[in-house]
């Protein structure tokens, strides 16, 4: 036997726009029915109102948005990082005692001259992961994805750049999605985990000195 959750996804409508709901059924390992029983609360089905928007303009200030609105956590893995209006944005928040964390691509990209200064987001309570380009034996880190507050996922094409606002891209904000949002974050630990970090961070130049050390450059496109 078998249970499914039902997730009644309900997009925002806009312009007048009539949207039909969307069931996305899951399942799930067999349930003890007999301790199921004994809760009065408990129901088969399960029923959350998860809102998805999709966006293909104005993406930075989508993202801003969201991130202004964090109050707890912000959790980042983008391969490429080199916006100055979102890390400044995440610096705020760090000072204001967010937790923020970013996991990005130890490369030529993340580390040219002029680059983000990320030990300014550390010294502000901020940790930074820095992730091996990638080789022969480990895949390269290529996610673009942001979980906040442990309920909201950003996730889709956009790095985090300068050359992002001028391509051609998408998101999808994921709100009120806890169990959604879990699996990015079990994700972003995921990444850490490849580091040795295990949720702990490390200061970004021995952070990328590692990096340096698992593997070769990234292809030399610049953001």
């Amino acid at each position: 036997a078998s249970s499914s959750v039902v997730y009644r996804v309900i997009p925002i409508p806009r312009q007048n726009q009539l949207f039909n709901d969307i069931e996305i059924r899951r399942t799930l390992a067999p349930l003890d029915i007999s301790a199921f029983c004994q809760s009065e609360s408990a129901s088969p089905l399960q029923s959350v109102s998860v809102q998805l928007q999709a966006h293909f303009h104005d993406i930075q200030q989508v993202i801003t948005r969201h991130l202004k609105a964090a109050q707890d956590e912000i959790l980042a893995a983008v391969a490429w990082f080199t916006d100055r209006e979102i890390f400044d944005l995440l610096c705020q928040q760090a000072q204001a005692g967010v937790r923020v964390s970013i996991a990005v691509l130890g490369d030529d990209i993340n580390q040219a001259p002029g680059a983000l200064n990320f030990q300014r987001l550390c010294n502000l309570g901020g940790k930074v992961a820095f992730l091996p380009p990638g080789s022969d034996g480990e895949p390269m880190m290529h996610h673009k994805f942001c979980v906040l507050d442990g309920h909201t996922v950003i996730t889709g094409s956009y790095n985090w750049s300068k050359k992002a606002q001028r391509n051609d891209e998408n998101i999808t904000v994921a709100t009120e999605a806890p169990e959604f949002a879990a699996k990015y974050r079990q994700a972003f630990h995921d990444l850490l985990g490849r580091i040795g970090q295990a949720g702990e961070s490390a200061t970004p130049d021995a952070d990328a000195d590692a990096a340096r050390r698992h593997g070769a450059q990234a292809p030399g496109h610049r953001l």
